[in-house]
């Protein structure tokens, strides 16, 4: 070693690098850093330089363990340890860099990929608007009357116990093999169906029996999958992933049961935003959405009792969740109740109900409780007819025309009977006359039939499918 190699290596030991001094003590104590150093040594000859080193040479190394003065045998190691370390550096950055370019060739793939999809989504304005069906395309309903339209998810909303589950499985059994739930037709799915059973998938598995147990195990195994427990991970910060599980299980369909377990914090707008986005990507990719939520717990009112939900602000959670459904139906009961209230908050047609819903636990069925159809109510009134305030709370409840809830139940009323005039079920007997504060009458529309005489009846539902009741 030269004299000047010596030189520097004294003007390197008066640098204050106290970490070059803890490294070089462990090195003596047998460091794999320093051995590994060593192992390298062995294996070379000559004045050939230490791998990672252009200063250091084995005729180096060599001097200084036949004699190693204590100081420079000691700057020696602190030379060595500290140029493999600079190595391992590099080595260090070329993997960070490598990692940053894969990166940066996954991100535009996926750009790419994004741009592939929205040219294969976008259409001319004239398609867009004029290529509409003439009928909006139902899943879920009959006629005007739409509980779940095609490309609109359906948000079906209550308590614990008042029967989510028991609707939800029946619908999913109709889409398998076709059917109808609450006497409207659903359609059958054209290829499966995705539950997501995370809200205690053991009770679910349970009540999906009482309504699938009949269903011939090869069309279970080919139309149904079921995802039991919470998503791997948060829809809403994941807006992708529901779209990919439905991709993954060849479904068409997801039931998602329930909202809570799929996106957490839902109460945030943020949250409420981005599980909202996971919605609409698998509805923009042809992949129907049912969803079951819950409702927010409600306040007493002056005489005690609970206040009954009606409106869309009393679904739990962010705005944007009932803003992005097609169509919201509240369940309102007691757990356990085998007699509920159905109410159609967001329509995306004719709104369905009010209805009184009666569930068969133990068969796993639902029906709509005898006298709840709002016809009845006009066939009932006989030749008098009967009038929007008294149609309206017979249907409705009580409203009050002072308030602006009470203007909306008549508004809401007036529609229904004017309903039934064009479907030619009803007949305005009496018009309106506000000079004379006489309201209108309804009856109901008299029938010819083959034998004689008229009778007051309704359509009947398989001679009229049309026009159900």
């Amino acid at each position: 070693m030269s004299s000047a190699d010596s030189e520097d290596l004294i003007g390197r030991a008066g640098e204050p690098d106290h970490s070059v001094e803890a490294r070089v003590a462990r090195a003596k104590a047998g460091d794999a850093s320093w051995r590994k150093s060593e192992e390298a040594l062995s294996e070379r000859t000559g004045d050939e330089p230490i791998e990672g080193s252009e200063r250091w040479t084995i005729n180096d190394v060599a001097r200084f363990v036949a004699s190693p003065p204590p100081l420079a045998a000691d700057l020696f190691k602190r030379a060595v340890v500290r140029e493999i370390e600079t190595v391992d550096e590099v080595r260090r950055e070329v993997r960070y860099l490598r990692v940053r370019h894969e990166a940066k060739q996954q991100f535009e793939q996926e750009l790419r990929g994004a741009s592939a999809d929205s040219e294969v989504r976008m259409v001319d304005g004239g398609s867009f608007i004029h290529d509409l069906p003439s009928e909006l395309p139902c899943l879920w309903g009959t006629g005007g009357q739409v509980v779940w339209a095609s490309g609109e998810a359906v948000m079906l909303v209550g308590g614990p116990g008042v029967g989510k589950t028991t609707l939800a499985g029946q619908v999913v059994r109709a889409r398998l093999i076709g059917g109808e739930v609450l006497s409207m037709e659903v359609a059958k799915t054209e290829s499966g169906v995705l539950y997501l059973a995370m809200d205690r998938p053991k009770q679910i598995a349970r009540a999906l029996a009482r309504q699938l147990r009949d269903v011939p195990r090869d069309v279970l195994d080919d139309g149904l999958t079921v995802w039991p427990g919470p998503p791997v991970q948060d829809f809403a910060a994941h807006p992708d992933l529901m779209l990919q599980m439905a991709r993954d299980a060849g479904a068409d369909t997801v039931v998602v049961d329930s909202l809570k377990d799929a996106a957490i914090g839902l109460s945030n707008d943020e949250v409420g935003a981005g599980y909202n986005r996971a919605r609409q990507l698998c509805l923009a990719h042809g992949v129907e959405v049912f969803e079951l939520h819950h409702m927010k717990k409600q306040g007493g009112s002056s005489t005690g009792k609970a206040t009954k939900p009606t409106k869309l602000e009393d679904v739990y959670g962010s705005a944007w969740l009932t803003a992005g459904a097609g169509s919201v139906v509240i369940l309102i009961g007691e757990a356990g109740d085998p007699v509920v209230e159905w109410r159609h908050l967001k329509q995306p047609a004719e709104p369905v109900g009010p209805l009184t819903i009666e569930h068969d636990q133990q068969a796993g069925t639902s029906a709509i409780y005898d006298g709840t159809d709002p016809y009845e109510f006009i066939r009932k009134a006989g030749d008098a007819g009967i009038t929007v305030r008294d149609f309206c709370g017979k249907w409705l409840g009580p409203a009050d025309p002072s308030t602006r809830e009470g203007r909306n139940a008549i508004a809401k009323a007036r529609r229904k009977l004017d309903s039934y005039v064009q479907l030619e079920r009803a007949e305005c007997i009496v018009p309106g006359d506000k000079t004379t504060s006489t309201p209108a009458r309804y009856a109901a529309r008299l029938l010819s039939l083959d034998g004689p005489g008229d009778v007051f009846a309704p359509i009947d539902v398989d001679s009229e499918n049309e026009h159900p009741i």
